[in-house]
């Protein structure tokens, strides 16, 4: 598969990555030469120098054997203009990042319009993200299947939880409700566990389940508090998505911010929000402000350094929830998560919308992708197929299906009804299907059966 990248800043930077991993063949676009090179001397892709919304630079880079085409510089309406042209000139699909507030509340009629197959705002859907992780009390994410009718959430298992030192056939018999541990990540190792596996001390855990199930599991290990006040330090864009929807949930919202205009704007925009016009990254102001009477900190300036020193402060001071902001996430291959909580990365976020978006269409077939997530350290992928129609892995019982190894059919949805499957259990047409996998880049339903056991 033949994709074209325009723009090499973070975003596309991480994607030129994340996707040549994949397997594919990318081709990057981008002004700055000396931006492009350096990101060429670490990635096996292709680059080209130039404006990407020159029909010229795009018939160099093959746009009529393109098969999707990425725009994601930093500003909307290039990046909108080129899928507009790409699509003209032969791109089969193309995706478009928008960040302007004003475009993201008519995206459907501009994509519509535009003829782009898929516009994406990685700060709003960001901030989506922290909405769901805030939902419980101290969890690191919260993924949704099925339209959140399914919920994969991650935590770090303390000491004194009940769950230490108990196997997952203990806490199934003990609670009893619809709930799957599906992978635990152990010292930087990921396991997909069976009924006989023991918890320990510092697991990650991840569970899928059904909201109201995972409601009574976090009441089970006591972990049930939901967080009201919440602190936010930085008023960007993604700062901008995000009190707008605490509000409506009825939060109690502080935001710090430094710079007087974003300041202005927020608190005329949002009343309802107590905005400070201070260096948030300032402790004392931070003291001022009586950072500890608040159940939530999120850290998110335009600096990682300052966020995770700002959560570490947070952290000591006793908040119990901290979400960090995070661009450069290798800087976390040195930091102790535990002192800033869960991580949050944009490009993370939209990359993984990507993909999703890239398996789906890679090819016409007989399943589905319809939520795409990379948990334990990107080391596991947990993938929701559509069944659209009879393939070969329907009503086959799962015992008799040769799944591949370090693969977990863990969840069926069929009309309502959420179904924890068992060996003498069926896919059918139209169900839902939740896999959890070590193994990557599944496209298809099929890609689960091991075609090298007869």
């Amino acid at each position: 598969m033949n994709i074209i990248i325009v723009g090499a800043g973070k975003v596309g930077e991480y994607l030129s990555e994340d996707l040549s991993k994949e397997g594919y063949d990318i081709t990057l676009i981008e002004k700055d030469k000396e931006v492009l090179d350096r990101i060429l001397e670490y990635n096996d892709i292709l680059g080209i120098a130039g404006d990407g919304a020159d029909t010229y630079i795009l018939e160099e880079a093959g746009i009529d054997r393109c098969d999707i085409f990425i725009a994601v510089t930093n500003q909307d309406e290039l990046n909108m203009v080129a899928c507009v042209m790409a699509k003209k000139l032969g791109a089969k699909y193309t995706i478009s990042r928008v960040r302007n507030p004003e475009y993201s509340n008519h995206v459907d009629f501009m994509s519509e319009t535009m003829d782009i197959d898929l516009m994406i705002n990685p700060e709003l859907e960001t901030a989506r993200e922290i909405v769901r992780i805030l939902s419980f009390s101290d969890v690191l994410d919260v993924e949704e299947f099925a339209h959140g009718k399914v919920m994969l959430i991650s935590f770090k298992l303390r000491d004194k939880n009940i769950l230490n030192n108990m196997s997952l056939l203990e806490i199934q018999n003990k609670i009893n409700k619809n709930i799957l541990v599906c992978s635990v990540l152990r010292n930087e190792e990921v396991y997909i566990p069976n009924g006989e596996f023991v918890l320990k001390k510092d697991d990650i855990i991840y569970v899928l389940g059904e909201r109201d199930a995972l409601t009574e599991f976090f009441k089970f290990i006591g972990n049930i508090k939901k967080n009201k006040n919440i602190m936010i330090i930085g008023g960007g864009r993604i700062s901008f998505y995000l009190i707008s929807r605490l509000l409506k949930q009825n939060y109690n919202v502080k935001v710090i911010e430094r710079k007087k205009d974003i300041a202005d704007y927020l608190s005329f925009t949002f009343p309802d929000a107590d905005i400070i016009r201070e260096d948030g990254t300032n402790q004392d102001i931070l003291e001022e402000e009586r950072i500890e009477n608040f159940d939530t900190f999120i850290s998110m300036t335009g600096i990682d350094e300052e966020n995770i020193i700002a959560s570490i402060f947070a952290n000591q001071k006793g908040v119990k929830q901290t979400i960090t902001k995070v661009d450069r996430t290798r800087i976390l291959n040195i930091i102790d998560l535990e002192e800033i909580g869960t991580t949050i990365s944009p490009k993370k976020v939209i990359s993984d919308k990507i993909v999703q978006f890239i398996r789906t269409n890679i090819k016409f077939t007989n399943s589905r992708i319809e939520a795409f997530h990379r948990i334990a350290n990107d080391k596991v992928e947990a993938i929701e197929f559509e069944i659209q129609s009879n393939n070969a892995v329907c009503n086959i019982p799962l015992k008799d299906l040769n799944i591949k190894k370090n693969t977990l059919v863990s969840f069926i949805i069929r009309d309502r009804e959420v179904i924890i499957p068992y060996g003498n259990d069926v896919i059918k047409p139209g169900d839902k299907v939740v896999i959890i996998t070590l193994n990557k880049s599944f496209k298809v339903i099929e890609d689960i059966i091991d075609s090298s056991i007869v």
